[in-house]
């Protein structure tokens, strides 16, 4: 990864917000900070784009939807992407309705983020059932992805490996 990209004021700020924000929160396994899927998922957007912006989105795609942020919170340049990314409510299929706000996008920004999260969620716990259950939104996402020229990104290769070595 470009470490110069590291430095930037904006990645700066959204990894101060992310910190703080998932503080005390743990991944599924009780012990993983939260904070190192926000990392994770930040290094695997790297992988196809270091803009600041990208990076920043990265970092802060799970605060709207996991702790008490809210749009106004976050730096300007990276609010409509993040929100992009939110799924809100209790709804059984909101994930699918963020995914269609998602395509609407016109910048691959939250596209490449949401597939280096779902790579990420799928590398840290590679349990079939997760798999089973992100089946329909993966392959709504491989479809966006390559509907938006983005079928030849890192992301979209590593996630497809990995969807289909485990979904067979």
């Amino acid at each position: 990864m470009n470490t110069s990209a590291l430095n930037n004021e904006l990645v700066q700020k959204a990894l101060r917000l992310a910190c703080i924000g998932h503080d005390g929160q743990y991944r599924f396994d009780g012990v993983t900070p939260f904070i190192y899927h926000c990392i994770a998922v930040m290094h695997n957007t790297a992988e196809d784009i270091v803009m600041p912006s990208a990076l920043a989105t990265a970092l802060l795609h799970d605060l709207l939807e996991d702790t008490e942020c809210t749009l106004e919170d976050f730096p300007d340049d990276v609010q409509s992407y993040v929100e992009a990314l939110t799924a809100i409510g209790d709804e059984p299929n909101r994930k699918m309705v963020a995914l269609r706000k998602l395509d609407r996008q016109i910048s691959p920004i939250p596209i490449i983020v949401k597939m280096a999260d779902r790579r990420h969620n799928l590398e840290d716990d590679p349990k079939k059932r997760k798999f089973e259950k992100y089946r329909e939104s993966t392959l709504a996402l491989f479809k966006m992805a390559r509907n938006h020229g983005l079928d030849n990104t890192v992301n979209y290769k590593e996630l497809g490996l990995l969807f289909a070595s485990r979904i067979v």
